[in-house]
């Protein structure tokens, strides 16, 4: 055996001598620190019996290396108990030796060689049976609870290419939501057996439903098993101790009134919403029944949000209850496109046109377990009618309420007008929440006025920024030298054709200007604007966004027809125009 080599077989047998042998792995050094001694020395006498090895890391071998008798001692190591084991073609396996321990016996196994043509297998099996030594393994369905009750075993099956097995080989477990071995461990490392099977525990760590991703590898020879999908389902709670409702994403609605004159139709008639009934721990229990109230309004159940939002008109019906009983599930959600929940129940709430507008108070009891009742408020509010403008720097908020001061229905619709010429606003259409919106001004001018609107319809479907409605509401806001300033209030209680209550004019020597006219015919228009008829000019703006001009004083009927065809039937109170008066 030659003094060094980086594939050497370094044979000790007592009685036959050996000479001192270096051996360089990828991973490390393992050194005999023997010199050459006779054949006639014995392991009780000579010290090359007393072998080290020095590497501070996993040395994978990539030849075979034999030890036959002798003992070991390590460096590097912290491990507390235990013997030396090495693996020919494999590893140099540390197991549980102490650093600067005393000597240890050497057991060695000749085993098939690894390569980086072998393969890793990756299977849960049952909790109560690791891996042993059987191949295959018995796979069970890899399904666990997340809250880590019930664990299960992870085994990796290393086989080199030709099927046979490889034990003694360091297996790196790695997962990305549960733990594995034992603690709050990410990661372990485990050693084949003599079937190849390497083994150790998993379990979930979390309390709602998720999906886990398991590896197994062994890093030094690029090796990685088919990662292993872990199902964690929510676990079900103990006993019940609270109840709460999920506050959802609109809450602000509103009636769709259909038997008065004139009627109104609203953007947002329900909501759906969910509660969840829980345990000390906050785990969802299932099978509690639970009855939700509201003292404004209607209630229709919804498992799982089987309806849509855009489904909840059909949903809720022409007159919901007031009181429902619900029942907590897992098959539930806690949210609207949110993931299954153990202990939650889902439900929709719904307005009612026979109900006055105003708070909606929502109670949830609990009449399966003794507990604290949950309430939420809402609102249910009618047709807008005044529209109330803040201005703050350059940030407009625009809130949009009913006649007895509600907060309008979410989703109405609410633009910000400016002309191109004095500047722009940062949102020129979107939809309420809670009644307000809010655009930013930039003034390319000394001064601008944004018109402030909202439209809503009173036949066939709500208005949206695409589809205005028939009705409107306008408030004009004066911006002076950049800086906003003062608030505007638009009112269809002023009534009468002619300007609402603003700041808007048309100027009499030039230049256009923001004006709200309360309706009329286009010549009660001219008048109110203070302008010639036959120097005079209007702008509108139609569905679609884009400007319809009125030329007064024209004969060329094609120059106002898109203005006559917008108002064929006259020009609605509250209309936002911009006027020329030359």
């Amino acid at each position: 055996c030659p003094a060094t080599s980086s594939a050497a077989t370094a044979v000790y047998t007592a009685g036959a001598g050996i000479a001192a042998v270096t051996y360089t792995s990828s991973a490390g050094t393992l050194t005999s620190q023997c010199p050459a001694i006779s054949a006639s020395a014995t392991a009780a006498s000579t010290a090359c019996a007393n072998m080290v090895l020095t590497t501070t890391t996993t040395a994978v071998l990539s030849t075979a290396l034999t030890v036959t008798g002798g003992r070991l001692r390590t460096t590097g190591n912290t491990s507390t108990s235990g013997v030396v084991t090495m693996n020919a073609n494999s590893t140099a396996a540390i197991i549980g030796v102490p650093l600067g321990s005393a000597l240890f016996p050497v057991t060695v196994t000749a085993a098939s060689p690894i390569q980086t043509s072998s393969r890793i297998n990756l299977a849960m099996v049952a909790n109560a049976t690791a891996c042993g030594t059987t191949n295959p393994v018995s796979a069970v369905s890899s399904t666990l609870p997340s809250d880590g009750s019930t664990g299960a075993q992870l085994c990796a099956t290393v086989l080199n290419a030709g099927g046979g097995a490889v034990g003694a080989v360091p297996v790196t477990f790695t997962a990305s939501v549960g733990y594995v071995s034992t603690g709050t461990g990410k990661t372990t490392v485990a050693f084949t057996n003599s079937a190849g099977n390497a083994t150790t525990n998993y379990r979930g760590a979390g309390s709602v439903a998720n999906t886990d991703t398991v590896v197994a590898s062994i890093p030094a020879l690029s090796l990685v098993a088919t990662p292993l999908a872990i199902s964690l389902t929510a676990p079900t709670g103990g006993t019940a101790v609270k109840v709460a409702v999920i506050t959802p994403s609109l809450l602000g609605l509103g009636a769709t009134i259909s038997n008065t004159v004139p009627g109104y139709f609203s953007p947002t008639v329900a909501i759906n919403t969910a509660l969840q009934v829980t345990d000390v721990s906050g785990i969802g229990v299932d099978g509690q029944s639970v009855q939700v109230t509201v003292d404004r309004g209607g209630l229709v159940a919804n498992a799982a949000f089987a309806t849509a939002q855009a489904g909840l008109t059909a949903l809720c019906g022409s007159n919901p209850a007031r009181s429902i009983i619900v029942t907590t599930a897992a098959s539930n959600l806690l949210g609207v496109g949110g993931a299954a929940t153990p202990g939650t129940a889902n439900f929709a709430v719904c307005t009612n046109q026979i109900d006055a507008a105003g708070k909606i108070t929502l109670t949830a009891s609990n009449i399966t377990t003794t507990m604290s009742n949950a309430t939420l408020t809402l609102a249910q509010a009618g047709r807008p009618a005044k529209i109330n403008v803040k201005v703050d720097g350059s940030t407009i908020t625009a809130t949009v309420v009913d006649s007895a001061g509600n907060v309008v229905a979410d989703g109405t619709p609410i633009s910000f007008t400016i002309s191109s010429t004095v500047g722009a606003v940062s949102t020129t259409c979107t939809t309420s929440t809670n009644g307000a919106a809010i655009t930013v001004v930039a003034l390319t001018g000394a001064t601008g006025n944004v018109l402030v609107s909202t439209s809503w319809n009173e036949i066939t479907s709500a208005s949206n920024c695409t589809n205005a409605g028939t009705k409107s509401l306008a408030s004009n806001v004066a911006l002076p030298s950049g800086t906003a300033a003062g608030t505007g209030t638009a009112d269809p209680a002023a009534g009468g054709s002619g300007l609402l209550v603003g700041s808007g004019t048309v100027p009499k020597t030039g230049g256009s200007g923001l004006i709200v006219f309360g309706g009329g015919t286009t010549d009660q228009l001219v008048t109110a604007s203070g302008c010639a008829k036959a120097t005079s000019s209007f702008y509108a703006t139609n569905a679609a966004g884009e400007f319809v001009t009125f030329v007064p004083g024209t004969t060329i009927a094609a120059v106002n027809a898109a203005f006559t065809t917008l108002y064929a039937t006259g020009i609605p109170a509250n209309t936002a125009l911009i006027g020329k008066c030359a």
